[in-house]
């Protein structure tokens, strides 16, 4: 009895420890990149206190996905594995938006899940580059049925849950709904829908099968974002190969919208 309260203690401990590690870890990294971080978001202060509270927040959401091998030592020989991007559009509204600076997971991450933010190399007919970054969410894993009807994702025959948040979500050019939806493993993340939605390809589409070792993935700004529903344009075939994966997005380190600083992705 004695023994197992013990072993149990030292489990805690250092389970503790590893946590405090990875906060460290965390801090390291963001006190050295936020104030650039923030200026790019449009967000420069030269408030220390303002500062302070905006790098607490922000390592500490870093350092809840961090993985467990994450420390001082490892952070400053490769990151832990964290690569830097900044949000180039509002394809992934409202969860991510423009000038957002994002922690992405490049190893360490586990498999990837339905509901991940991945970050892979992508073919868009007509870009100027041959192979670009994007930023898309899982919605179909390998051998699943997707299709769509009238905006509503099903994924193999199911809807995917929604709810309505009463929030809006809007930019220069329009105005939509924030509904919160929810896949069939309990993961849930906010989507921006216009009301009334157009009429796109969009709209309506599949049902299409996802082949193996490949995804299908859509913006969570659903009538703004290039993806696995137009695969005339996207990838060749629509999908995203596994060895496109470039990683899966962990956190956000800064944002115009000190609120949103610290809000963990997966």
């Amino acid at each position: 009895m004695i023994a197992g309260v013990f072993a149990a203690l030292c489990l805690s401990t250092a389970g503790a420890h590893a946590a405090d590690e990875r906060e460290a870890a965390a801090k390291t990294l963001v006190s050295a990149g936020l104030p650039v971080w923030l200026a790019q978001a449009g967000a420069f202060t030269a408030d220390m206190t303002a500062i302070e509270t905006a790098t607490e927040r922000s390592a500490h959401g870093l350092a809840a996905t961090l993985p467990r091998t994450c420390d001082l030592a490892r952070m400053n020989r490769d990151l832990c594995g964290v690569k830097l991007v900044r949000i180039p559009s509002t394809s992934m509204a409202p969860a991510l938006l423009v000038k957002d600076t994002v922690a992405v997971l490049q190893k360490d991450f586990g498999a990837v899940r339905r509901g991940d933010v991945l970050v892979h190399n992508a073919k868009y007919q007509g870009a100027a580059s041959p192979t670009t970054l994007g930023i898309t969410r899982v919605i179909g894993m390998p051998g699943d049925t997707v299709e769509i009807h009238a905006g509503e994702v099903l994924v193999n025959g199911k809807p995917l849950a929604r709810e309505v948040t009463g929030e809006t979500y809007s930019d220069d050019t329009f105005s939509a709904a924030v509904l919160r939806e929810t896949t069939p493993e309990g993961r849930s993340y906010t989507i921006a829908m216009p009301d009334p939605r157009p009429r796109t390809q969009a709209d309506d589409f599949g049902p299409v099968t996802v082949p193996a070792d490949k995804y299908f993935v859509m913006g969570d700004n659903r009538y703004n974002s290039l993806d696995s529903r137009f695969p005339d344009m996207f990838n060749e075939d629509g999908f995203v190969a596994q060895p496109d994966v470039v990683g899966v997005a962990a956190s956000v380190l800064a944002a115009g919208d000190k609120e949103r600083i610290g809000l963990t992705l997966r």
